[in-house]
Order: structure tokens, then C-alpha cells, then sequence
């Protein structure tokens, strides 16, 4: 069973481990599976703007509703379960 779903965060984007840089407003040298579609993550960077990864590596706030962007959900699983 799924404990948690949720949208990944603009922290763990930018964790070491995964790569994003909120400054230069790039995801490179990631793991394949973040830039693979575009989509909002869970984090606001202002009252009107939401952090979005690209799949052409960009990552920068948005505001604007385009259909090509999706959500990727982040879930939890209890490990009793494996």
C-alpha cells in the first residue's frame, strides 16, 4: 500500500545527489528520469509562480497553464510490504 504521494520539492531537486540548480536554472548531469517529461513540482517559488523541470534540462518558475506540463508523483512505501 501507498503510505504518501506527493510532488517532488525544489529542495530535493537541488539536493547534491540529484543535481538541479534553482540559480543557473538547469537540471544537467542528472539522472535520466528528471528531465524525461516536463512537469510542476511541489514547490511555490513565489504567490504566483511553481517550479517546473523541462525535458530539455531547464528548470525555472512557471505560472502559465500549458497542458504539456504534467505532475510526477514521489510515494511511499512502507517497506513491511517487501
Amino acid at each position: 500500500n501507498i503510505e504518501v504521494a506527493r510532488l517532488i520539492s525544489y529542495d530535493e531537486l537541488t539536493y547534491e545527489k540529484i543535481g538541479c540548480n534553482g540559480e543557473e536554472l538547469m537540471c544537467s548531469e542528472v539522472p535520466s528520469f528528471i528531465t524525461e517529461t516536463t512537469y510542476w513540482t511541489g514547490s511555490a517559488n513565489s504567490s504566483q509562480d511553481i517550479w517546473t523541470v523541462y525535458n530539455n534540462n531547464e528548470f525555472f518558475p512557471n505560472f502559465y497553464f500549458i497542458n504539456d506540463i504534467g505532475v510526477r508523483p514521489v510515494i511511499t512505501i512502507s517497506k513491511d510490504y517487501f
